[in-house]
């Protein structure tokens, strides 16, 4: 498996099972969450089950859903990481809390600093997404660093 891929699909049609057999072929694991979608369009779903992991919403959450979740899967393969390659540290239930606060922070700044970059000062979307991402990097690693992880020395205290 190369990558984790979730797909928000709202009333999809084939070009849908097209994007999924593409990722798969790059044995990358899929995931489609159905967003609520028109019974007609079940049958979409049904035909991609072999090749995916279908979750379905009854009603529309809309793509900050989506956003969400993806930010809340990637929190936890970064923890994994965190405390194996980066940090050293075995894991505990303090590290992971400490880390899910930390990603809950992470997730409001996200929005409001986006909101600030773009709204506020006027900054095209896209370098302001670039500003927040680079921004929330280094404040996360300063945090994990400091307070999550206590390094001292180089060495997980």
């Amino acid at each position: 498996m190369n990558w984790i891929v979730i797909i928000p699909a709202f009333n999809p049609d084939e070009r849908l099972r097209k994007i999924v057999e593409r990722n798969c072929e790059l044995d990358n694991m899929v995931i489609v969450v159905d967003d609520g979608s028109q019974e007609s369009c079940r049958p979409i779903f049904e035909g991609l089950r072999e090749n995916c992991v279908i979750l379905h919403h009854e009603k529309n959450q809309g793509k900050g859903a989506a956003n969400v979740g993806a930010r809340i899967l990637s929190g936890g393969w970064n923890y994994l990481l965190n405390c194996r390659l980066v940090f050293q540290e075995k894991q505990s239930v303090r590290t992971a809390a400490d880390y899910g606060a930390l990603a809950v922070l992470i997730l409001l700044c996200n929005s409001l600093l986006l909101q600030g970059f773009s709204f506020g000062l006027g900054i095209p979307l896209y370098l302001a997404k670039i500003l927040t991402e680079g921004t929330l990097f280094v404040i996360s690693w300063l945090v994990q660093k400091k307070l999550i992880f206590k390094m001292k020395s180089g060495v997980c205290q």
